[in-house]
């Protein structure tokens, strides 16, 4: 991916993004040839009239298999337009869209890799608040994020780009099939001393005690994440047998940093409260090796945890983009900048947990402490100690639109033989 060059951001003021004469070609043909013809009548209007025919973003041929993806936006009068997508950029000024002088064209030029699916919107002039006031400069920007008007391809509340290759999510389709049944219960836990929703998922045609899944970050998976389509597929087409599924909700956005970031209280929780809850409402497995604990980011992070701290209770984790980059109480990797987890495995015996992790080819920014680093070193941690574990890699970010053609993978994985 490129990013706006040094010399660029060290003159941008947050608001003043209008580019002058930029001394290198842009990097997108199309977007250069325009350039160089903006001032001519009609150039700009030729433009837009192809993109209204093609769409955008713009997609053209990069290096070694790439594609260049422009982002664009048509206007004037903005002072500002911001890209909102799954790669995180550690300057939010790297995200803004800069406008070509003289026109109403902004763009925003990336290399994706082949077979990138991701999921994004656009903000044009969010509002700010007092200077360098974040929280309300952040209010702003998601009240002012919508649609890109130029792409007609949409997700739920955003555009979507799907270059050529992008793996078929074949699973989150309804189907005619058997569906399972869902109820929502309060669940009150006397560890943590609190109440969440907590909803469980029972299977068509379930004739005895089945492999049991509990999912994180319940609203995720229960709406942007299909799971109970997925599940309802999944077991019809006898890709994974008849599974209780389990959602927990995180009682309030705060608690969700402190309960999922590897807390050994919400681990001990998950053996000693919920399990049994569970168990005492649905015909499930106490086999630990059919229990499986699965999320993403936190979600991802907490299932390795819990399992690594209970494997006498689960049995296989399933992390989407695990957050394995973090340390506790803000402490900083050690040299070898393999993870906390990560050590943390190396400095205990072998258990008998079996794992499924995944990260996005974009989630690399952080260096060798980014998504995609940290996983792949977990991965090859739990390899060394002799751990059943499979790493897989997809092209894309930090993405729900993602995560929901990943999650089956996962599931195949660790119970497609549980019967």
């Amino acid at each position: 991916m490129t990013s706006p060059s040094s010399s660029i951001l060290a003159g941008l003021a947050m608001g003043a993004l209008t580019t002058g004469a930029l001394a290198a070609p842009l990097e997108s043909p199309r977007l250069e040839a325009l350039r160089q013809t903006l001032s001519a009548p009609g150039a700009a209007a030729e433009f837009w009239a192809g993109v209204k025919v093609r769409g955008a973003p713009l997609v053209e041929s990069g290096p070694d298999g790439s594609a260049l993806v422009t982002f664009l936006w048509r206007g004037e009068a903005n002072r500002e337009v911001e890209l909102s997508w799954p790669v995180w950029t550690a300057d939010r000024r790297e995200n803004h869209l800069q406008r070509l002088a003289g026109g109403d064209v902004w763009f925003k030029t990336v290399r994706l890799p082949a077979g990138t699916r991701l999921s994004y919107q656009l903000a044009a002039d969010p509002k700010r608040g007092a200077p360098g006031d974040r929280a309300a400069y952040r209010a702003g920007l998601v009240a002012a994020l919508a649609p890109d008007p130029l792409n007609p391809h949409r997700w739920e509340t955003s555009s979507v780009v799907e270059l050529p290759g992008a793996l078929p999510q074949p699973w989150v389709v309804p189907h005619a099939v058997a569906k399972g049944r869902l109820a929502t219960s309060v669940f009150e836990s006397k560890t943590l001393g609190n109440r969440r929703d907590v909803t469980i998922y029972s299977p068509p045609n379930a004739a005895k005690a089945t492999p049991l899944v509990i999912v994180f970050d319940a609203d995720r998976y229960l709406s942007s994440i299909p799971t109970p389509t997925i599940l309802d597929n999944l077991i019809a087409a006898g890709a994974i047998p008849p599974v209780t599924a389990v959602f927990v909700a995180n009682p309030t956005r705060e608690s969700r940093g402190v309960e999922l970031a590897c807390n050994p209280a919400f681990a001990d929780m998950l053996a000693n409260e919920l399990l049994p809850w569970i168990r005492a409402r649905a015909p499930v497995s106490d086999d630990p090796s059919k229990t499986v604990l699965a999320g993403s980011s936190f979600g991802g992070l907490i299932s390795v945890c819990a399992a690594l701290r209970h494997p006498e209770r689960f049995g296989a984790a399933l992390s989407q983009s695990g957050s394995f980059w973090w340390e506790p109480n803000d402490g900083k990797s050690s040299p070898d900048a393999a993870g906390w987890v990560a050590r943390q495995v190396q400095a205990r015996d072998r258990e008998p947990v079996r794992f499924y992790l995944d990260a996005g080819l974009l989630e690399s920014t952080g260096g060798s402490e980014s998504i995609l680093s940290t996983t792949r070193k977990l991965a090859d941690v739990l390899r060394a100690k002799g751990y059943d574990v499979r790493q897989a890699e997809f092209a894309g970010g930090h993405d729900d639109l993602a995560w929901r053609g990943t999650l089956s993978d996962g599931l195949i994985h660790l119970l497609g033989d549980a019967r």
